[in-house]
């Protein structure tokens, strides 16, 4: 929803940009709705966060793969970093990705993405209560290492593939694969 996806974005601005842990960014936003659903939120976040270069794209069709593709393509930067519209990233989330990317690189050349956990705040509803206990369960996590941890699991480990939520990417290393493939429309939540 709408108010979802406008707490995510205050979310990123507040973690981003606070004294201790300022990070030079831009917001993405790609609306994979073909509704337009997004586009109110956009005009919200520009006048609130003039200070921020804030861009909108729409996809011309609800596909997931399309939708990260079109994020690699129009990012102007080194670095991409994927949350999803229902998400709430933590007061040092972006630090966080770009702190673990740089030294875990440091010792693998080959790394191209780090993530992490993906948990549902202890404060919100019945409902993402349930989303927590079916994680820990293969048949709710998929087998996707992200939706495994738990909070506070601080123990790295190397993964041959991220869900694309909570993650952060070398853009260059996208492009040189072949970005996503919009054959990947809908993989589960993400791909």
């Amino acid at each position: 929803s709408n108010d979802n996806l406008w707490r995510v974005i205050r979310s990123i601005v507040n973690s981003s940009t606070a004294p201790a842990n300022a990070v030079n960014f831009s917001i993405l936003i790609i609306d994979n709705s073909q509704r337009a659903t997004a586009k109110a939120v956009f005009e919200q976040a520009i006048q609130t966060y003039a200070f921020i270069d804030i861009e909108y794209l729409t996809t011309p069709q609800n596909n997931m793969g399309l939708a990260r593709s079109m994020a690699i393509e129009h990012s102007k930067t080194e670095w991409v970093a994927f949350v999803d519209s229902d998400c709430i990233v933590g007061c040092d989330w972006l630090l966080n990705l770009l702190i673990a990317f740089r030294r875990e690189k440091s010792k693998n050349q080959k790394l191209c993405a780090v993530g992490g956990s993906n948990c549902a705040p202890s404060d919100q509803s019945d409902f993402y209560a349930a989303v927590e206990l079916m994680k820990k369960v293969i048949w709710g996590n998929l087998n996707s290492t992200q939706l495994k941890v738990t909070a506070g699991d601080k123990k790295d480990k190397y993964v041959d593939h991220l869900r694309t939520t909570n993650v952060l990417y070398e853009r260059q290393a996208v492009l040189n694969v072949g970005n996503f493939s919009v054959l990947n429309r809908v993989v589960g939540e993400d791909l």
